[in-house]
């Protein structure tokens, strides 16, 4: 029998080449996030996985952008932690 794990699915607004990686709040249910690293050669995105990463406690290979990979909006799946996890430990 297949173990099911808990997952979640962010919708996220990035504002890279920010002073700090932050989250700067939700609006209409999309996740606000100031990032520290500039847009080039996915380095925004190396970013945005860092900081999840750190905020949630879990492993980097634990969230992956599924849609946006080179746009400000972007989704990522959280695996192994329910929405009510994720905003818990992002303190939403």
């Amino acid at each position: 029998m297949p173990v099911m794990t808990e997952s979640c699915h962010l919708r996220l607004k990035i504002t890279p080449g920010a002073k700090a990686s932050e989250i700067t709040g939700i609006t209409n249910g999309t996740l606000n996030l100031k990032i520290k690293a500039s847009p080039v050669k996915g380095k925004a995105n190396q970013e945005l996985l860092d900081f999840l990463s750190k905020k949630l406690g879990i492993a980097k290979s634990d969230i992956e952008i599924i849609q946006g990979f080179t746009q400000r909006n972007k989704i990522v799946i959280v695996s192994g932690l329910s929405s009510e996890g994720v905003f818990n430990k992002l303190g939403l």
